[in-house]
């Protein structure tokens, strides 16, 4: 396990660690919740055509709606958690600048550019909300929210 992995999951599980020197964890690069299947970034860099790993999710400590990208799944103490290296958004002056006033206004509306940042938030996976699509840009990302992952156009 990863140093992050530990720490977060020392940190969330501290006390029962006080209690019981053993903790059983699960580790897996998938994970269902709601009939839709979830990658890890890992698993999904197998297949070219799969983007399951991107997600947003609630943060219940900060009472915010985050996006990410998932790095591995657990099960610990009968619950499903993730890993997720947070999405981090740029700020946007700089690029509306190089678009219309009206390009802007629908950019912003459907689509999220930053980047992957080096913060991580171990979350339960009954707080992930919609499935992303992350787009590379070079040096930034950028990240759109499916609404209705059952639309089949």
């Amino acid at each position: 396990m990863k140093d992050i992995e530990k720490k977060l999951i020392e940190e969330k599980f501290k006390d029962y660690l006080e209690d019981s020197n053993d903790l059983l964890i699960l580790k897996s690069d998938r994970a269902l919740k709601d009939n839709f299947e979830y990658h890890s970034i890992d698993y999904d860099k197998r297949f070219e055509s799969l983007n399951c790993n991107t997600v947003q999710f609630f943060e219940p400590n900060k009472s915010i709606n985050s996006l990410g990208i998932v790095v591995n799944f657990y099960e610990i103490l009968g619950k499903q958690y993730a890993l997720i290296k947070k999405f981090k958004q740029d700020n946007k002056e700089s690029f509306f600048k190089l678009l219309s006033l009206e390009c802007s206004k629908h950019i912003d509306k459907f689509f999220q550019i930053g980047s992957i940042s080096d913060e991580y938030s171990l979350i339960e996976l009954n707080f992930f909300f919609k499935r992303c699509i992350l787009i590379n840009l070079g040096d930034k990302v950028m990240i759109s929210i499916i609404d209705y992952l059952n639309e089949n156009d």
